[in-house]
Order: C-alpha cells, then structure tokens, then sequence
C-alpha cells in the first residue's frame, strides 16, 4: 500500500514526462516569425513553435501541448489558443498604402520611363499593343513569366496602385464624370492560347506561322461566348476609339459572334477589401487571369479593351471577381508576462468568383454591394442597367433588343 501511494504521489507531482525547454529558449530571444509571416491560426502558431525547437537544436522537450501550458502559464490548451487569437485583434492596423506598381511588370522590357509604361499601359487596355495582336506562345515581349511573378509577388502580398488618374490614361479615371458607377470591365474578341479547357475558348494547334492560312491555328479564334454585345456608343470612349461623339455600333441578333465580358465593383469606402484591391483585381482579371491563362485579348471596335463601365459597350452579362484578405502576422513572446504580441508584417490577397446572389455575376454583385454600402450605389442601379441590360427572368435570352430600341430613340431624339 505504501509503495503504490508514493508512486501515485510521483505522478501527481511530476506530470511532464520530458524536460520543457521553449521557456529558456524564449527567455533568451523571444521572436516567432516565418517569411512575411502567418495566418492568426492556433495551428500555425503551433508550427512556428516546432521550427523553433528544431531550429536551436532543442533537445528533449515536452510534448507541444505541455510546452504550450507552461510558457502562458495556463491549464487548458483553448485558454492559450485565445491568448493567440487576442494578439491579433489588438495588433496595429498596418498602412493600407500602395506599395507596388503595374510598372514593375515590365522591368525586363526596353520600356525605360514612368511615361513609356503609362503610356504602353493606356494601349493596351485599349486593345492596340503587340499584346494585343500576338497569336502563339507567350506575350511577346512581356513574358508570361513577368506576368506571373507580378502575381506570386505583387497582386497577392501588397495593395497594387490604381492606374491612370489622369487625361492621357482615362481609361481608369476615378476622378472623372465618367466613373461614377465603382466598376470595371473588360471584354475580349479573340482567343489567342491553345486550352485543353473548352470552356477557354476555340484557339487550337497549331498556332500560326508563315504557312498557316487566315482563320486557321488561332489566326482568327474566339474567346468563350459568356455574353452579348447590344451596342457600342462610341462618344463613351473618344480618348480610346479617337472617334467624335455621335457615332455608335449595333450589333442585333448576336451578331458580334463569341464575346467575353468579366469585371469587378469596389465600394466607396476607401477601406473596405474591395477597394484596397481593386487595382490588385484590375491586373488579375486582366494580365494573369485573361491574357496569360486564357489567351484573350483585343476589343469590341469602338471600345476599349477594358475600363470603367461608363466608358465600355452596353452588354447583356459579365462575369465577376471580388477580392478578399487575410493579414499575416510575426509574434513575440514576453517572458515577464508569459503572453505574446502580434504585428502585422505581410498580408495574402485572394481572387475569387463574385458571391451575389447569382454567383460570378457582375449586375448581381452591384446590387449585393448597393444593399450593403451607401445610398450613392444604392440609387445608381439604373444606370448600371444602362451597360448590363440583364437577361428575361423567364426566357433567359438577352434584353439587348430592348436596349438597342431605347438606345435608337435617344438617339434620334437628341438629332431633332
């Protein structure tokens, strides 16, 4: 009897089994961090603990959970997991700055001043660059690689600057009459990638040489039909098609042929996700989501390529992307008051479908965006009706009939 009380005594007073040894360790240098930093997960947290162990050559530790209960000086592991996620929400809110630029795109091109990149930037928005006309592999000049780096490193860490707030590039000009409406578009004619993916559009092998003939191997292939195009009033664009207002394209019972249309809304807050990034969206939906996965490229005539709605032809439809976030966080651990700190050092941007109502849904996504934000959007639905039309509730077939009619008659009236 006595031999097994004092064994149950031994358990009692003893119950790690191994030596602790992240307290000293933390004691002496108390930083956590890994790259640009981690999510504000328990898990992660957990992990940058064991990199730690293995990284000093810790011998001889206890196991995580008793390492954990013994440098926050608790008894149950969610007691510590709260202190974790506490550190995040009390962690300063970091710059929401723009940090980088679509102009370090094209660091590996001849393109050498500020000036050449905008002014490169405004051609190709309008559908007018090499870009723009290459059929085959690649971009041309600009590789798929720098667009992809962009991306890996850019688009998807740091709040990109919003191109062209100016005369000359107004393709995006936030300050002009013209976009009022928070949102962008692009639409695409031409399909210039060989997919495997059919729904990527009809550009097969082989691509184009010296012997190819026209309308063959992606000379003349279209992108995936996602909309209509009712019609392009020109006088919505001059500084793009250089054309004088009063002059306009219709284009009745579909017959622009296969069009791809896709965009993104942002709000008026200068904080909220969707306008942090919409430069980010901007690039992604069309540099690395269009042009180099999907091979689309040029306008409709009479439009540019992409640009604020105002400024783009009146469609039936068009796809949708909405960005989100998450910071990324470094910690240090204090050893007087056994807790930790929190700063944000890094952040992961994440593109998605549009998640209105109708999913990947452009006109569907504004009006999510106007039920939530301030009476101003909330008031211009019409007007945004003006450049989606929308489809019949029972048919589904395109209102562009419709529009075009009340198009015309504006028209004819504003001549008289």
């Amino acid at each position: 009897m006595k031999i097994y009380l004092a064994s149950f005594v031994i358990l009692v007073t003893s119950p790690f089994t191994h030596g602790l040894c992240l307290r000293a360790a933390l004691t002496n240098d108390g930083t956590l961090t890994a790259g640009d930093g981690i999510p504000c997960s328990f898990g992660q947290f957990k992990r940058l603990l064991e990199s730690k162990i293995t990284n000093e050559g810790l011998l001889d530790c206890g196991s995580m959970s008793e390492e954990l209960l013994d440098i926050f000086d608790e008894i149950k592991i969610r007691h510590v997991a709260q202190k974790i996620k506490a550190s995040c929400k009390v962690a300063p809110e970091p710059s929401q700055s723009s940090t980088t630029s679509f102009r370090e795109i094209f660091q590996s091109t001849e393109l050498n001043t500020e000036e050449e990149h905008d002014r490169f930037l405004k051609e190709f928005y309008d559908g007018n660059t090499f870009i723009n006309q290459h059929v085959g592999r690649g971009t041309g000049k600009i590789p798929s690689a720098d667009i992809s780096r962009f991306h890996k490193n850019s688009a998807k860490r740091t709040i990109v600057d919003w191109p062209g707030n100016n005369e000359s590039f107004d393709n995006f000009d936030l300050s002009a009459d013209s976009c009022n409406l928070n949102t962008v578009m692009c639409c695409w004619v031409t399909d210039r990638k060989i997919n495997a993916d059919n729904n990527n559009g009809n550009c097969k092998a082989p691509y184009p040489n010296k012997k190819t003939s026209e309308g063959s191997g992606c000379k003349d292939a279209d992108p995936a039909d996602n909309t209509d195009i009712c019609y392009a009033d020109h006088g919505r664009s001059p500084g793009s098609n250089h054309v004088l207002d009063g002059s306009f394209t219709i284009y009745p019972d579909d017959q622009e042929g296969d069009t791809h249309c896709h965009g993104f809304v942002f709000a008026h807050d200068e904080n909220d996700e969707s306008n942090l990034y919409k430069a980010n969206n901007l690039f992604y939906v069309s540099m690395n989501d269009h042009l180099k996965n999907r091979g689309y490229v040029r306008n409709v005539p009479g439009a540019p390529m992409c640009g604020c709605i105002e400024k783009m032809p009146t469609v039936s439809r068009s796809d949708c992307t909405q960005t989100s976030h998450k910071y990324l966080y470094s910690f240090e651990y204090n050893a007087n008051d056994q807790d930790v700190s929190a700063t944000v050092t890094g952040r992961k941007v994440s593109f998605d479908q549009c998640d209105g109502e109708t999913a990947n849904d452009l006109e569907s996504k504004y009006k999510q965006l106007a039920d939530v934000s301030n009476p101003k959007i909330k008031n211009q639905i019409d007007e945004f009706n003006k450049y989606i039309v929308g489809r019949d509730e029972d048919d589904g077939s395109s209102l562009c009939p419709g529009a075009i009619d009340t198009f015309l008659t504006g028209y004819n009236n504003s001549r008289r």
